[in-house]
């Protein structure tokens, strides 16, 4: 919840409040969302625990919402929210399935050996 409404609050600033300057910050949003993007898939390479490799791919994933807000336009705005709503749904999905995994003995599973 706070990552999108984070996500929401810098939309609205970007769009409505510095919308005549997209130029200026359109490079500094593009450079979030490709440091965003590359640092989370990096750091998912090593991972074994299954929670941790969501939580980079949540990072991952708000470099792909980043891309949306760096068009500066309705349609890249009404990207974002189409992304961000599939994105919610799709990580309390997840989310769920890992924490009802359990291994033979009953106890959870958060390794992906």
């Amino acid at each position: 919840a706070p990552k999108v409404a984070a996500i929401g609050l810098a939309v609205r600033v970007a769009v409505e409040a510095m919308g005549l300057a997209t130029d200026q910050w359109r490079q500094i949003v593009i450079f979030a969302a490709l440091a965003s993007i590359i640092f989370g898939a990096v750091a998912a390479i090593g991972q074994t625990n299954v929670k941790r490799l969501l939580a980079y791919s949540s990072i991952n994933n708000v470099g792909f919402v980043l891309i949306g807000l760096a068009a500066g336009t309705q349609e890249g705005v009404a990207a974002v929210l189409f992304y961000l709503t599939v994105y919610v749904v799709m990580t309390l999905g997840s989310f769920i399935v890992v924490l009802q995994m359990k291994d033979s003995e009953g106890q959870p599973v958060e390794t992906i050996a």
